[in-house]
């Protein structure tokens, strides 16, 4: 019965992942939350996507110039992280 209400690390790092371009649905945010509740490692890593992305949006609201990116990165996908940075989908 456990393995329907927790979910497996490798799920949980997925779906924190998820969570930051669209919604969860209900029971994927229960069965997250019950992870995070009984997993250091996940609650640790969900925090650490947390503080990273906090820090990225405030860089970007405060109109900071953009950190160097790889010199094989095109323009499209400069423009998708500028547009993330800005809180856009």
């Amino acid at each position: 019965m456990m393995h329907v209400l927790f979910y497996p690390c490798r799920e949980a790092a997925r779906l924190i992942d998820l969570r930051r371009d669209a919604p969860l649905r209900i029971d994927q945010r229960a069965r997250l939350a019950v992870h995070l509740r009984m997993c250091d490692a996940c609650r640790a890593f969900a925090d650490q996507i947390d503080t990273i992305e906090t820090a990225f949006r405030r860089r970007a609201a405060a109109g900071e110039p953009a950190l160097p990116t790889s010199p094989g990165l095109d323009a499209a996908a400069r423009e998708r992280i500028r547009t993330r940075l800005r809180g856009g989908a």
